[in-house]
């Protein structure tokens, strides 16, 4: 019995530890090599003129993000090295939510371009 109980609370604590980070989904539309640094426009930020967009990077809820993971520096951090990742040189974010009673993270939408 007490095995019975141990495996069923592994098995809870394993679904809610899984469960409890930023869903982030990065699509590249073109293959390039990592940078070092990168800048991030708002939302109501006008982007420099010679860039070329590559991608772009989302940032959601899974459902059950209850740590520090979705504060805005937290979402900032990530979606920074997504881009530097995936070869960019800017990020324009697109999409900004902040947290309210769906969700209490950051969520975000945000293209990733590179200078031309």
């Amino acid at each position: 019995m007490k095995r019975v109980v141990l495996l069923f609370v592994s098995i809870v604590l394993l679904f809610v530890l899984n469960g409890c980070g930023l869903s982030v989904r990065a699509v590249a539309d073109v293959k390039l090599p990592p940078t070092t640094s990168v800048e991030i426009y708002n939302v109501n930020q006008a982007l420099p003129e010679n860039i070329e967009r590559i991608g772009s990077v989302t940032i959601d809820d899974t459902g059950f993000t209850a740590d520090r993971r979705g504060t805005y520096d937290a979402c900032m951090s990530r979606l920074r090295s997504e881009a530097m990742k995936m070869g960019g040189d800017v990020v324009g974010i697109v999409v900004l939510n902040t947290p309210d009673r769906h969700s209490t993270i950051y969520r975000m939408v945000a293209d990733v371009y590179r200078y031309k």
